[in-house]
């Protein structure tokens, strides 16, 4: 058996990031992920708490390379009764030469007591697509299925909805569902301005009204919802304004998450987005437990949407 330790790496030391970026885009090779990429990344979570985005590795000892990855990006998520601080986890993988050897469990298992050891979450979420290996892997090192996300799809046509394109950061909106018992991870003002206008390597659509707003990815032939926020009605004014602009893209879909909690879901129902259209894989939404708590209650009305992005 190849031999292999494990490290738990903070991701804003820079000493870090070229060998991370190299066995991310052999992993990943669609996404390419660029040096400034990885850095922006990386200090991210302290936008809102002082959480390193940490990746615990594994490392071949016969030539120091990484041959895995498992990363935790800092969350804020909001329940009914409280925020607590959650890790998402992404960018999770192993070598394609050291599969299928139980590589992902052992790396799972000590990524998962590491954090338990260092106490700042109460819980850790994944959202691998359906069907994927990697969720028996999962299983097997101790993360529970939470939730089925599934996928929607909507046809790109021509509707009656006028479009307004905007990519200025708009006020913040989440006054509009702060009182409400919704779990989500918690994005203001600052996370918007950052994740959507200033990303150094992807771009965005913004479609807004004056209380309402989404933001749109296109990936070649497919369009896809990556958030919603603010006031029902015009969410779906705004998802039917969508559908154009994906016809005029010549997208073959537009589609988005929708749990059955999903605060938007009839949102995305009125502007005609249903199951069985698109041709994305549905979402499980994972779980591992840091502590004697569970999210069960706090997803039965949610906001979860994220989507098919380049480093997750």
């Amino acid at each position: 058996m190849t031999e292999i330790r494990f490290e738990t790496w903070n991701l804003d030391d820079s000493s870090y990031i070229e060998k991370f970026k190299q066995f991310h885009n052999t992993i990943f090779p669609n996404t390419r992920a660029s040096k400034e990429w990885l850095e922006w990344y990386a200090n991210f979570g302290f936008l809102d708490h002082e959480i390193h985005t940490r990746a615990h590795v594994a490392i071949r000892e016969s030539d120091d390379q990484i041959v895995g990855t498992w990363c935790v990006e800092p969350k804020i998520f909001s329940t009914s009764e409280k925020n607590i601080k959650v890790g998402r986890c992404f960018s999770v993988g192993i070598h394609p030469e050291l599969r299928r050897q139980n590589l992902f469990v052992r790396m799972s298992k000590y990524a998962i007591q590491t954090e338990k050891n260092i106490g700042q979450y109460e819980h850790i979420l994944g959202f691998p697509q359906e069907g994927r290996p990697v969720i028996d892997a999962h299983l097997k090192s101790g993360w529970k299925k939470l939730h089925l996300i599934t996928m929607l799809g909507a046809k790109p046509e021509i509707t009656n909805s006028s479009l307004r394109e905007s990519r200025q950061v708009l006020k913040d909106l989440s006054t509009s569902y702060e009182q409400l018992s919704v779990g989500k991870f918690v994005e203001n003002d600052s996370y918007f301005t950052r994740r959507w206008s200033e990303h150094p390597e992807n771009n965005y659509i913004i479609l807004s009204t004056k209380s309402s707003r989404i933001v749109l990815k296109h990936y070649s032939s497919i369009m896809h919802v990556l958030s919603m926020q603010g006031e029902e009605t015009n969410v779906t004014f705004l998802l039917n304004a969508a559908r154009t602009l994906a016809f005029r893209h010549k997208c073959e879909e537009l589609n988005a998450w929708c749990a059955d909690g999903e605060r938007y879901k009839k949102s995305l129902e009125d502007a005609n987005f249903l199951p069985n259209v698109s041709k994305m894989s549905n979402i499980e939404l994972m779980c591992v437990d840091l502590q004697e708590k569970t999210l069960e209650d706090s997803i039965k009305r949610c906001i979860f949407h994220q989507g098919i992005e380049e480093i997750y």
